[in-house]
């Protein structure tokens, strides 16, 4: 392992700054003694690189109005906020150490006296760097090397999968772009629809099976629409920019059909939906770092079919299932 150190201080002119969400403007027991806290500041911390990071320590004064607890992790893409102590002639001085188990990040937090703030970090192992982008040192990035490049294909799905849900299925910070490569037709799952008629008589009986068959998105990466709508709507608007048509997020393919069914015997419907698979490429931009991911696929019910319906049956005893093709 490579020990490297990166450090840099910044500080800004004296100038009043709006207070953070959740902090105080004052303490809550206001006092006259020296170093009494007047406000706090709040420090964001981004992870701008690829894999969680974890909150291991935080050493120094430690008066905060709010930290994040030792332990937490901080997925890529998102931040958190120290809201460190201002004390009036007493300078805050703080240390908060992250790490993914490679690569580790100490990050120095510092608010002056005189109502200047500060931060740096050190790199203390790893490949990782970091970025300060505002004057005052509030804003720390905590970053990949420049120009670093993540591919991920089609046979790493569940990688492709564990990227798409921290940066583009929710608000994140990073930028996420698909571009459609091909739109083929699909059977989905073959799955049972309803229940099954029981025939435990020693009759024949005659019973119309009707049945809806309710059809959802889906894609290769199992990012359900509930929690990728952000996801799903950057993809809608690819495909639609492509292929002139909206995406079709649900739909129910309907069979009804007369069955006579054998004495002890039980019938069902099964359905193996046509789908539209609409594949292609993610690129992923995080900080430092473009990740790409290729062959992507979600596939969509197409309405414009009715389904692959199969009728089937069983002796109620168990035994061989028989399939009747309907369509």
């Amino acid at each position: 392992m490579r020990d490297r150190r990166e450090r840099c201080v910044r500080r800004a002119p004296h100038r009043p700054r709006p207070h953070a969400a959740g902090s105080s403007s004052t303490s809550p027991h206001p006092s006259t003694q020296v170093g009494a806290p007047q406000s706090s500041k709040g420090f964001h911390i981004y992870n701008l690189t690829t894999t969680p990071l974890t909150l291991q320590a935080i050493n120094g004064d430690g008066n905060f109005e709010g930290t994040p607890p030792i332990g937490s992790v901080l997925p890529p893409g998102r931040y958190v906020d120290f809201e460190q102590q201002y004390r009036s002639f007493s300078s805050q001085n703080d240390d908060a150490t992250y790490s993914n188990g490679t690569d580790t990040f100490v990050v120095h937090l510092h608010v002056l006296a005189w109502d200047n703030t500060s931060s740096s970090v050190d790199v203390t192992s790893g490949k990782d760097t970091w970025s300060d982008p505002n004057s005052d040192g509030m804003v720390i990035n905590l970053l990949e090397p420049a120009g670093t490049v993540i591919n991920y294909n089609s046979a790493q799905a569940q990688q492709q999968a564990d990227v798409l849900k921290q940066l583009c299925a929710v608000d994140a910070t990073a930028t996420c772009a698909f571009t459609p490569t091909s739109e083929t037709t699909v059977d989905g799952p073959q799955h049972q629809v309803g229940d099954a008629f029981t025939n435990a008589s020693s009759l024949e009986a005659d019973y119309t099976l009707t049945e809806r068959d309710t059809v959802d998105i889906s894609d290769s990466v199992d990012v359900s629409a509930t929690l990728g709508g952000k996801l799903f709507d950057l993809v809608d608007a690819s495909l639609t920019a492509t292929y002139h048509h909206e995406w079709t997020t649900g739909h129910e393919f309907e069979e009804s059909m007369d069955a006579h069914v054998p004495p002890m015997t039980k019938v069902w419907l099964d359905d193996a939906p046509q789908m539209t698979r609409d594949t292609g490429n993610t690129t992923i931009t995080v900080g430092n770092t473009t990740i790409n991911l290729t062959g992507v696929y979600f596939d969509s019910p197409a309405p414009t079919f009715n389904g692959n319906w199969i009728l089937m049956s069983q002796s109620i005893n168990g035994g061989p299932i028989h399939r009747t093709v309907l369509h």
